[in-house]
């Protein structure tokens, strides 16, 4: 009976939506646009822009690296299922690094290796993840535990994977020396992890941005509506709050096609409309015209001469377990449907859109590649030779 009345509740909510304008936060030129040469790169008439479209070579997948287990301080190859000897582990001294075998090392995280890459001894990266994350506030055997301390499980450097796996190659396993001579051996989610960490930490990086955050829990508000604590209009509000609104289903539109289907580039999406983050990287997408109408008087004051009804499968990637060695399958993979009106002028532009399923993207955004560059200088090199054949 919830589903029903809920379901009935959003039909009401969408049905009265007449027209969804893009504001200056779903203008799709904030993305579009090529900030070197000042061009708008992409073509906004329907009728150029392609049904279908993929990447030619789709992003490889890894872990999301979550705080609560410390970032990529975390032991991830070393075996058993204890997380705490994983994660709030006591450093190896020097003279410990060179007692131990390459099967050791392999075990360290990718933090202590790229300490250990640089013949870091104090292992600053390791020291900086445990600070950033606070991770060992929550560890029972640490002197610094504290009971209280809670750290959500789907935070994490989703920000960082999601545009280094579209913008840089995917890494073998590799081995290199350290300046004492010891080598330091590096698993493919290792460079990964350090590739990701780059994304996060690299500060004078462009970066294109399309929506606004929706901060409201919908599962909380569901069950508040549900038990009585607000009323149907309250609920109503929080959902059509503007920044739970975008993104613009016609500014998506133009987003998806031309990045995907006409320039053969990827972008990430926030794919949970809610306050949870979930940076996916967007590669390939299908879509149907399943309808064309008139449009309503209010949508003809704006210049729409048509309505088209889109039904959409968007396709990208999801998190895995990390691995020494990377082979993608179906479970690196995951699809959303959506369903969304676009509203054309007498031009063929799309000049707006609405959205006709509950579900949607909450923002999108895309990054330029950082420099590598002071303490990550190094990770260049790292990087480069994990990717010769």
């Amino acid at each position: 009976m919830r589903t029903i009345i809920l379901l009935m509740i959003s039909a009401g909510i969408y049905a009265d939506i007449e027209k969804s304008v893009w504001d200056r936060e779903n203008d799709p030129y904030r993305i579009g646009i090529d900030y070197m040469s000042r061009e708008y790169r992409y073509d906004n008439r329907f009728e150029n822009l392609p049904l279908n479209g993929a990447l030619d070579e789709n992003p490889w997948s890894d872990d999301y690296w979550p705080t609560y287990k410390g970032g990529i301080s975390y032991r991830w190859n070393q075996s058993g299922y204890d997380d705490e000897k994983k994660i709030a582990y006591k450093l190896l001294k020097k003279s410990d690094v060179k007692k131990s075998t390459l099967k050791d090392l392999k075990s360290l995280s990718p933090a202590e290796k790229y300490d250990l890459l640089l013949g870091q001894y104090s292992y600053p990266l390791v020291n900086h993840e445990r600070d950033r994350t606070q991770v060992l506030k929550t560890m029972p055997s640490h002197v610094d535990f504290d009971f209280d301390y809670d750290i959500p499980t789907w935070e994490g450097l989703c920000h960082g994977w999601a545009p280094a796996t579209l913008l840089y190659s995917n890494p073998s396993a590799i081995t290199l020396k350290n300046p004492d001579g010891l080598e330091i051996p590096f698993g493919a989610s290792d460079i990964k992890a350090l590739l990701t960490f780059n994304m996060h930490y690299s500060k004078n990086v462009r970066s294109s941005f399309l929506g606004k955050r929706c901060n409201i829990n919908f599962e909380e508000i569901r069950e508040q509506l549900e038990y009585g604590e607000i009323s149907q209009e309250e609920y109503i509000a929080k959902l059509q709050s503007a920044e739970c609104l975008d993104v613009n289903a016609g500014s998506f539109h133009i987003v998806l096609a031309n990045q995907i289907g006409k320039l053969k580039e990827g972008f990430i999406a926030d794919v949970t409309r809610d306050f949870e983050v979930w940076n996916q990287p967007v590669f390939a997408y299908e879509t149907n015209v399943i309808g064309q109408k008139l449009p309503s008087v209010k949508q003809r004051e704006y210049g729409t001469k048509k309505v088209i009804s889109i039904y959409l499968e968007l396709h990208y990637v999801v998190e895995r377990n990390q691995h020494w060695e990377y082979r993608d399958n179906y479970q690196d993979f995951s699809t959303k449907h959506y369903q969304y009106d676009l509203e054309i002028n007498r031009k063929g532009d799309i000049i707006g859109g609405e959205w006709l399923s509950e579900d949607r993207p909450d923002f999108l955004w895309k990054q330029g590649r950082p420099s590598f560059s002071g303490y990550f200088n190094k990770l260049e090199d790292l990087y480069n030779k994990s990717i010769e054949d």
